[in-house]
Formats: C-alpha cells, structure tokens, sequence
C-alpha cells in the first residue's frame, strides 16, 4: 500500500510528457493541484502552511446533528446490490466467508503438519498468526487517522 501511494506521488509530481514529444519526466510542484498543495510546506523558501481553505475543505455538508446530508444523487442509486451469502453472519460472531476460509486454513495447515519437517511447521504457524494479527490490527484502525494521501 505504501509503495502504491509513493508510485502515485510520484506520478502527481513528475507527471508524464506528452505523446511523441522528446522530453523526459521532471519535477514540478503544481500548486494548483490540491494533493500537491495540501501537503507542501515550503516552496522556493516560502512557508506555504497551512493550506488555504480551499484546499482542506470536505465534500461532505454536515447537519446540525453532523449526519451527511442526503443529495439527490445518493438517493438515485444504482440498483441495490444483494448480499453475498459469504457475508451472511454465523451466530452473530463471524461470516461465513471467514469460516470458509478458516476451515481451508485448517485443512492445509494439517496436511503440511503430515507431511512437512516440524521446523517448517511452527515457522508455518507464526507466519500464519502474525498474518490474522495484522490483518485485524490495520483493519481496525480508523479511516481518520490516516493521512488524505495515505487513504487513496
């Protein structure tokens, strides 16, 4: 995900020339671009923070109890989309796509641990917990907490 956004970054600040044309990609802070002017600091010397207003104001137009109002496009949606049976909950503790996948996880892990050295098996196992601990960790952080460039 970090890669991602840094490839985009870079993208936004060297963008590509034109088609056909013989110049390579360069540097250049548009400040007129929003992402660009939202994060840059400091420009040819110049403190440029904060951004202006502009910049940094949301899309969203909070009420007074702070719900988003409803536009005319959010209530002209598309046709609603039916519920996977992988997202029907089991007891109200889990999916049933998490109980597939647990189930697949179980069964692969106990025909390694049949065959496998047991080394590779307790290093299979920390592999596969440390992978269900950062999965719920990250998940669990909230959207807001993350920087506007972070979250695309």
């Amino acid at each position: 995900m970090y890669a991602n956004n840094m490839a985009n970054l870079m993208d936004l600040l060297c963008p590509k020339p034109l088609k056909g044309s013989e110049e390579v990609r360069k540097l250049n802070i548009n400040m007129d671009d929003k992402v660009i002017r939202g994060m840059t600091v400091v420009k040819d010397g110049e403190i440029t923070w904060p951004p202006p207003a502009n910049v940094t104001k949301t899309a969203a137009v909070p009420t007074e109890n702070g719900e988003k109002k409803m536009t005319n496009e959010d209530k002209d949606s598309p046709i609603e989309k039916k519920p996977s049976v992988f997202s029907k909950r089991v007891f109200d503790l889990t999916t049933v796509g998490e109980l597939c996948g647990l189930a697949f996880g179980a069964f692969f892990f106990g025909i390694v641990a049949a065959y496998a050295h047991i080394t590779f098996v307790s290093q299979l196992l920390y592999f596969i917990l440390a992978g269900f601990l950062g999965y719920y960790l990250i998940w669990s952080v909230e959207p807001a907490l993350f920087s506007p460039l972070m979250s695309t």
